[in-house]
C-alpha cells in the first residue's frame, strides 16, 4: 500500500506538469496537483485500501473449520473458491466498462468536432488585432490607419490574403435590430442575426465561397447603394420559400435599405456544439466601425509568421505598446477542449482499468485453476481431452466477463444520459462504441484466462492424483 501511495504522488506530480503542457496549455492554473492536502489524502487512502486488502482476507481465514481445512486440505488444493474473489473481478470488469464507453464516446465527440465545417478554413490564418483607437486622432484618419497596416500586411513575404473584419469566430458577435417589410424582425432560431463588417477580400481570405450572388467589391462604399451578403441560415429563416438575392432590410442606426448581394455557406461563430446561426455581413466602406481585426491568410504553414505580421503592424504604428497576433486554429482549439480533455482522460483511466480487470481476472482463473489441480486430473484421467480442459478454464473466465460487461453496459446506459450535454453529435448510447467495448473485453477475458487455460492443459493426471 505505501509503495502504491508513493507511486500515485510521484505519477501525480509528473501528471499535473503533462497536462498543464498539452491538455490544458493556455488556461491559467493556481497551484500545484501536491499540496498537503492531497499527501494527507493520499496517505489516509493508503491506509484504509492496505487494511480493507489485509482484514478481509483475514476475515474469511479465521472463519475456516480447523479440522475441516486439514482434512480436506491435501485433496482440495487448501480451501474452497470464494465468490468474493469473482465479486470483486467482476467489480473490476463493470467500471472498465464505464469507463471504455466514456472514452469511446468522447473520442468520436472529439473525432466528429475536428472534422465539422466550420464555413471557413482555419488553417494557416491567423487574427491580428491591434487598437488603432488610442492612436487615431479623427474616424478620416483611422479609416487610412486600417488601410495603410493592410497594405503594408499584404506586402509580406509567404502573405496570400489580407481582410479587415469587426468581429473574430468564437470571440466576439457583433447585433443590430433589423426591420423586414416595416416590421421588427422577431427573434431567429439560433439567435441573431449578427451582423459582421468586412472588407473587400474577407470571403476570399477566410475561403468562404460565395454561393450566389456577387461579392463586395471596391465600389461599394460611402455614396452607393447599401448591400449586404447574407449567411444561408438566414437566408431560409428570414425570407422562407423565397429568393433571398434582391430583399432588402432596414439596419437599427441606419437610414435607408440594404440589399442582399450575395449568399455564402452559415459559419459556426458562437460556440463549436451550436449550430451557425443566421448572419448578415456589410462592407467596412459603409459601415465604419471603430473596432476591427485584420483576418490574414498564409500561402503556407510559418513558424514566423505571427512575429512576420506583429512586426509589419509596429513598425507602421510603432507607439502601440503591444499587438495581439494569433491562428484562429488556436481559437478553434478551445472551442476543442472539452471533447479532447474528456477523451483523453476517459481513455486513459479506461486502459488502466481494462489493464487492473485483465490482472484480476488472471490471478483468479490462475488461483482457480491451482485449487482445482485434483479435480482437473480426475476430470482428464476419465477422458477429458486437452483441449476440453482448456475450454473449460477459459469458459470460467469468459463467465466472469460476461457478469461484468452485463453489469456495466446497465450502469452505462442509466447514467450516460447525463453526459449527453457534453457530447458532439454522438448519440450517449452509440450501438457501435457499446458494442466494440463489449468485443474488447471478452476479447481481454480470453486472453487472460488462456495463460491458465494451458497450464491447466498440460497438467499430468497421472502426478496429479499422486499427489492427492
Amino acid at each position: 500500500g505505501a509503495a502504491g501511495g508513493v507511486l500515485a504522488l510521484v505519477l501525480s506530480i509528473w501528471g499535473d506538469a503533462l497536462l498543464r503542457r498539452t491538455l490544458l496549455a493556455g488556461i491559467p492554473l493556481e497551484g500545484s496537483a501536491l499540496d498537503a492536502r492531497q499527501g494527507a489524502f493520499v496517505a489516509i487512502l493508503v491506509v484504509f485500501a492496505a487494511l480493507i486488502a489485509g482484514v478481509v482476507p483475514a476475515l474469511v481465514a479465521s472463519g475456516t473449520p480447523v479440522m475441516e481445512a486439514l482434512k480436506s486440505g491435501a485433496r482440495e488444493g487448501g480451501g474452497r473458491r470464494h465468490s468474493l474473489r469473482t465479486a470483486l473481478v467482476v467489480v473490476q470488469g463493470t467500471l472498465s466498462v464505464i469507463l471504455l464507453i466514456g472514452a469511446g464516446l468522447f473520442v468520436r465527440s472529439f473525432s466528429r468536432a475536428t472534422s465539422v465545417d466550420l464555413g471557413f478554413v482555419a488553417t494557416n490564418l491567423l487574427v491580428a488585432s491591434p487598437d488603432l483607437n488610442t492612436v487615431a486622432r479623427t474616424p478620416e484618419d483611422l479609416e487610412q490607419r486600417w488601410l495603410r497596416l493592410q497594405d503594408e500586411v499584404r506586402a509580406l513575404p509567404g502573405v496570400a490574403l489580407v481582410a479587415q473584419s469587426v468581429t473574430i469566430p468564437f470571440e466576439s458577435q457583433w447585433e443590430y435590430s433589423l426591420l423586414i417589410d416595416g416590421d421588427t424582425l422577431p427573434p431567429l432560431k439560433g439567435g441573431g442575426p449578427y451582423v459582421n463588417g468586412v472588407s473587400v477580400d474577407y470571403f476570399r481570405t477566410m475561403e468562404t465561397p460565395i454561393r450566389r450572388g456577387r461579392d463586395f467589391a471596391p465600389t461599394d462604399r460611402d455614396g452607393s447603394a447599401l448591400v449586404a451578403v447574407i449567411n444561408e441560415a438566414m437566408a431560409a429563416q428570414v425570407w422562407p420559400g423565397r429568393d433571398a438575392l434582391g430583399q432588402c432590410f432596414g439596419v437599427e442606426k441606419t437610414e435607408g435599405c440594404v440589399t442582399v448581394i450575395g449568399i455564402v455557406p452559415s459559419a459556426r461563430m458562437t460556440e463549436l456544439a451550436d449550430q451557425a446561426p443566421p448572419q448578415y455581413f456589410r462592407p467596412i466602406a459603409q459601415w465604419h466601425p471603430d473596432m476591427r481585426s485584420l483576418m490574414v491568410r498564409l500561402a503556407a504553414p510559418k513558424s514566423s509568421g505571427e512575429a512576420a505580421v506583429r512586426g509589419a503592424i509596429l513598425g507602421v504604428e510603432a507607439s502601440l505598446p503591444y499587438v495581439d497576433v494569433r491562428p484562429v486554429t488556436d481559437i478553434v482549439d478551445q472551442q476543442l477542449q472539452t471533447w479532447k480533455l474528456g477523451a483523453t482522460m476517459f481513455t486513459l483511466f479506461g486502459v488502466l482499468g481494462l489493464i487492473v480487470a485483465a490482472l484480476g481476472l488472471y490471478s483468479v482463473i490462475a488461483h482457480d485453476v491451482s485449487q482445482r489441480r485434483r479435480e482437473i486430473g480426475v476430470r482428464m484421467a476419465l477422458g477429458a481431452r486437452r483441449e476440453d480442459v482448456a475450454r473449460l478454464v477459459v469458459g470460467s473466465g469468459v463467465r466472469q466477463a460476461l457478469v461484468g460487461v452485463t453489469l456495466g453496459l446497465a450502469l452505462a446506459w442509466v447514467v450516460s444520459t447525463s453526459v449527453a450535454d457534453l457530447l458532439f453529435e454522438t448519440s450517449p448510447r452509440d450501438p457501435v462504441i457499446y458494442g466494440s467495448v463489449v468485443a474488447v473485453l471478452l476479447l481481454v477475458a480470453v486472453v487472460a484466462s488462456f495463460i491458465p487455460a494451458r497450464r491447466a492443459s498440460k497438467l499430468d493426471p497421472a502426478t496429479v492424483l499422486r499427489e492427492g
